[in-house]
């Protein structure tokens, strides 16, 4: 998972590209979900069930930007399982927030 100066959250898969082709493994997103801040940290729990951000009003090396209205703190979301089927994965939102 990826996380920046948008607020966003977003889980990422590869997709293969031919053999021999110069464009190798691209990034195709899953999922994603919003936090209101910075997302100064992500860690993905065992098992890809849940996801906790550190998320704060300026980003975590500069003070070049402030997040009006937003607070310092961790969001915890929970996910649904990953499947996997032939094709590819897929991260689905369980509904719940911090």
């Amino acid at each position: 998972g990826t996380g920046g100066g948008d607020g966003w959250v977003r889980f990422w898969t590869t997709k293969g590209g031919e053999e021999g082709s110069k464009g190798g493994n691209k990034l195709e997103e899953v999922g994603s979900y919003f936090c209101d801040g910075f997302v100064n940290d992500l860690a993905i729990g065992d098992g890809g069930r849940f996801a906790v951000c550190a998320v704060g009003r300026e980003h975590r090396r500069g003070r070049w930007s402030v997040w009006k209205g937003g607070k310092d703190g961790i969001s915890i979301k929970v996910l649904g399982r990953v499947q996997k089927d032939d094709a590819e994965e897929e991260i689905q939102d369980s509904g719940d927030e911090d």
